[in-house]
């Protein structure tokens, strides 16, 4: 089964954050994470929500975790070779996609930044 997670920019500037996404009844979005196995409670930040993305299940060849709004680069096999392709990651109703190829028919994907700290990928 895979592991349900979203990451998301920290509002105060202290960079990603990694857990469980709640947006409040008042609006706020926060990514709830524990500390350490010591402490019983889970903590949270708040983000920015356009910067939310959740975990594709799937990780590239350094072994990084893939997450929506990555950008990555990876093979497509077509009828006559492999072809290399520059993609962002984005959920479409079923399923991970790129903007060419469903993400679970890739091979040799790479992570190449995301589009929330690097917007000219988008």
């Amino acid at each position: 089964m895979r592991e349900i997670k979203f990451r998301g920019l920290r509002t105060d500037g202290g960079g990603w954050v990694y857990g469980y996404y709640v947006k409040t009844p008042k609006g706020n979005h926060r990514i709830y994470y524990k500390l350490s196995d010591e402490i019983a409670e889970n903590v949270y930040h708040f983000v920015h929500p356009l910067s939310v993305g959740q975990f594709t299940g799937l990780k590239d060849i350094n072994g990084t975790d893939i997450y929506e709004g990555d950008v990555i680069r990876y093979n497509f096999l077509t009828f006559e070779s492999y072809n290399s392709f520059t993609s962002k990651i984005f959920w479409d109703e079923f399923m991970w996609l790129t903007d060419e190829h469903s993400l679970n028919r890739l091979s040799n994907i790479e992570g190449n930044g995301n589009i929330h700290e690097n917007p000219e990928l988008s």
